[in-house]
């Protein structure tokens, strides 16, 4: 944030992300709105006239507010979210430093910021091996006279929190309630982060864990980083999603990838993220790590984003059938190694998501999709032994697959996913009395009464019987629910899974 800061005052202007990343980041530490349209306002008309700013940018401070738009309540991004999206190009400032810049630009960073050469290398080396939180941890440690933190930094909010309890400016946190937020008192004149109060609860704001009475974590991260790995750019366009500058048009194009990956160099963020989670989680509860399945990246790949047709990655499969298992091999491969460098890092159980199965038939999902998630769980069980790592857990969830459910219930898996369109009862007939089902609440369930949510989840209790299941979604999640509706739904599984023992 200070790389924003500065160049904002410098420059007197940012780019959207950066204006996004910093005003996000401002909010969660108590900038109120009317605060943030004068000091976004005061420093923009340094070389614009007033009237522009408020045609052209006000509406987007007032929207981060929700008060425009959706009236969606943002928050502000934790570091693993500005670590994966929206690499920043020629011009921009947001971003991680960490994760973003060039060595000799982060040397003369560090230097400039009074780091020794040697405490300045004892940051790189973090830099490096790609573990770029642990980086910015040793940087705080360092800049504070710390010998070991006694926390895990995941949130800018937070290294704000923590340095401001460190250097004495406060003894403890005001809270607030969970996903919510005090006012916090703006100055048109410059919104320097070490004068303005803290008002939020960190902790709260960044793990639905404080909120809810889950029974696991899931890491945050993206099934993307898998084909950014293999050498392709993956930007997260506002409106519209992921998006491939670059997408693979045919087989040509692979010649483009890395097919070898150094999975420690290219994901090592995503390891230092399960760790510190590992650390902050304190056994509370089990920490799932995840990946995508082949076919999905594959088709994320060639149609460049979402597709509803995904018309581009089904034509390879007919056009250039060795191409593609050529394609699908190589990212099984890296999936078994980002796995297990999962639970090398501490993950307790895997996830594979194969979000596209129900674009295939019956014939194009054995050939294309289960021989290779089948692949993923023999040979992810067979690393895991010959490291002596834990062998955990495994779920998949192949949405939209209700013709493939016996397959897959013999793949390997521990766990089958179902989502909202199965009938628990028949896909438990379908996969056998021999593995877990999870699922099945259809995510838009979450929009009715909270009296309507209690009989559906009642529904769902008495579909998947007494043997074993765990409930979930159907789906993600989308953003615009209310939490308060999650809410009822996780303690009625609780509740009512409960009476039916």
């Amino acid at each position: 944030m200070r790389n924003l800061h500065e160049t904002l005052r410098s420059e007197h202007h940012l780019k959207h992300f950066g204006r996004l990343q910093y005003g996000l980041f401002l909010k969660s530490i108590g900038l109120s709105l009317d605060g943030a349209l004068a000091f976004w306002r005061a420093e923009f008309t340094k070389k614009m006239d007033p009237d522009k700013f408020d045609k052209q940018y006000a509406y987007h401070v007032r929207h981060s507010y929700g008060k425009e738009g959706k009236r969606a309540n943002y928050t502000p991004y934790s570091c693993m979210k500005i670590i994966m999206s929206n690499t920043p190009t020629q011009g921009d400032h947001h971003g991680c430093p960490f994760r973003h810049w060039d060595r000799s630009h982060m040397t003369t960073m560090l230097q400039s910021h009074g780091l020794s050469s040697k405490d300045g290398q004892s940051v790189l080396e973090f830099v490096e091996s790609s573990h770029y939180q642990l980086a910015c941890q040793k940087y705080f440690e360092i800049t504070h006279k710390l010998q070991s933190a006694p926390f895990s930094l995941e949130h800018p909010s937070q290294y704000f929190a923590e340095s401001r309890r460190v250097r004495g400016g406060l003894d403890s946190m005001p809270k607030t309630e969970p996903g919510g937020m005090e006012s916090g008192q703006g100055d048109a004149s410059g919104v320097e982060c070490e004068d303005e109060s803290v008002a939020m609860d960190v902790t709260a704001e960044i793990s639905p864990l404080a909120r809810f009475d889950l029974d696991a974590a899931i890491i945050f991260s993206d099934i993307l980083v898998v084909p950014q790995a293999m050498g392709m750019t993956v930007e997260m366009v506002k409106g519209k999603g992921p998006h491939f500058p670059e997408r693979l048009d045919s087989p040509e194009d692979m010649k483009k990838l890395s097919l070898s990956v150094d999975v420690d160099k290219e994901l090592g963020y995503v390891f230092s993220a399960i760790s510190l989670t590992r650390r902050r989680l304190e056994g509370k509860v089990p920490l799932i790590g995840f990946c995508g399945a082949p076919w999905t990246l594959m088709s994320y790949m060639i149609e460049g984003g979402g597709s509803n047709t995904i018309s581009r990655a089904k034509a390879w499969l007919y056009r250039h059938k060795d191409a593609s298992h050529q394609l699908l091999q190589a990212i099984t491969d890296v999936c078994v190694e980002y796995l297990e460098g999962q639970v090398k890092a501490g993950a307790q159980a895997l996830q594979v998501f194969e979000s596209h199965a129900g674009i295939l038939g019956t014939k194009q999902f054995e050939e294309f999709s289960l021989l290779y998630l089948t692949q993923i769980a023999n040979k992810l069980r067979e690393r895991l032994q010959q490291s002596g790592l834990p062998n955990v857990p495994l779920i998949v969830f192949a949405k939209g697959a209700h013709y493939a459910l016996p397959d897959l219930g013999s793949s390997g898996y521990d766990v089958v996913g179902i989502d909202w369109t199965h009938d628990p009862s028949e896909a438990r007939r379908a996969v056998g009395g021999g593995v877990c089902l999870q699922g099945n609440l259809d995510p838009c369930a979450l929009y009715g009464s909270k009296e309507d949510i209690v009989g559906r989840v009642q529904e769902m209790v008495r579909g998947f019987g007494r043997q074993s299941w765990i409930a979930n979604l159907g789906h993600g999640i989308y953003p615009d629910m209310d939490p308060e509706h999650l809410k009822v739904f996780v303690d009625s599984v609780h509740s009512l899974s409960q009476q039916s023992v």
